[in-house]
C-alpha cells in the first residue's frame, strides 16, 4: 500500500542521489536518507499484512517476507557488483536498484487492500 510506496521512493532517492548530485554532503544526505527508510519496508509489510488479512496468517505471510527481503538482501549486493563490473561504473547499478525501486512503489501504491 501507500506506506511501503513511500519507503520505496525513499529508498530509490538515497541510492541515486550521490550518482544524480555527486558531492560528498550528497553522499551524507544519501546515507541518512537510505538508513533510516531500509528497514522501514518490514513495518510497511507487517502493517499492510495485519490490515488485510487474517490473524491466522500474519505469522505466515510475515516469515515468507521475512525470508524474501533476507533473500534479495543476499542477491543485490552480488547483482549490483556484477552491474556495476559489466558497466565498468558501479552508479549505473544504484541508478538500477533506483528504478528498480521506484517500480515497486508504483506497484505498491496501486495495491489495493484486500477485502475480507
Amino acid at each position: 500500500g501507500f506506506p511501503l510506496a513511500c519507503v520505496l521512493v525513499c529508498i530509490a532517492v538515497g541510492s541515486a542521489l550521490p550518482i544524480l548530485l555527486p558531492s560528498s554532503v550528497s553522499l551524507i544526505i544519501s546515507a541518512i536518507i537510505f538508513g533510516i527508510s531500509v528497514f522501514m519496508a518490514p513495518s510497511a509489510i507487517a502493517s499492510f499484512t495485519h490490515k488485510n488479512l487474517p490473524p491466522e496468517s500474519w505469522g505466515r505471510q510475515m516469515s515468507l517476507f521475512t525470508v524474501i527481503f533476507a533473500a534479495t538482501q543476499t542477491v543485490g549486493p552480488y547483482a549490483a557488483g556484477w552491474i556495476g563490473d559489466y558497466f565498468d561504473n558501479i552508479g549505473v547499478s544504484l541508478l538500477f536498484a533506483s528504478i528498480i525501486l521506484l517500480l515497486g512503489a508504483a506497484f505498491a501504491f496501486f495495491q489495493k487492500p484486500i477485502l475480507r
